[in-house]
């Protein structure tokens, strides 16, 4: 990923981060929100005792969706071990939305949302132009939070 300010992509990885062995649903948005980062399981992980490597696995978007409908046969929208659920739909159209962008070999994440260039605003803005990517030091301390309040 080209880090330049100009070029700078925001939600770049096409990749997410699933849900592992345990079947938890902050786990689950854990991996939507680190799926769109660059980020290391490993490292992100490493720095906290709580978990380990296997915790979390690599998948891609069409798997870890297949996975969610497949937990979701049966269950209630008010499962409190499933919150995902509640927006299955909008995931279907996500999945939908990614499946005809790979056929069309189109620049964008999973899910098929577009990559967004923040070069414009960071001409206008020197915050902007400052601000560096989010990386695994940000994650580990979502991680370390998350665990703090038992998601893990």
């Amino acid at each position: 990923m080209d880090e330049s300010p100009g070029s700078r992509r925001l939600c770049s990885r096409r990749r997410f981060r699933a849900e592992g062995t345990a079947s938890n649903a902050e786990r689950r948005r854990l991996s939507l929100l680190l799926g769109s980062m660059s980020l290391s399981p490993s490292k992100t992980l490493s720095s906290n005792r709580n978990l380990k490597n296997n915790d979390l696995s690599t998948v891609s978007f069409q798997d870890w969706f297949a996975r969610l409908e497949k937990r979701a046969e049966g269950a209630s929208s008010e499962d409190p071990s499933l919150p995902a659920i509640k927006l299955l739909e909008f995931f279907r159209g996500m999945a939908c939305s990614d499946q005809i962008s790979r056929s069309q070999s189109a620049e964008t994440d999973a899910g098929g949302i577009a990559n967004f260039d923040t070069s414009k605003s960071q001409f206008v803005s020197q915050t902007m132009a400052r601000m560096q990517a989010v990386g695994d030091a940000e994650a580990g301390l979502w991680v370390r939070y998350w665990c703090s309040k038992g998601f893990f």
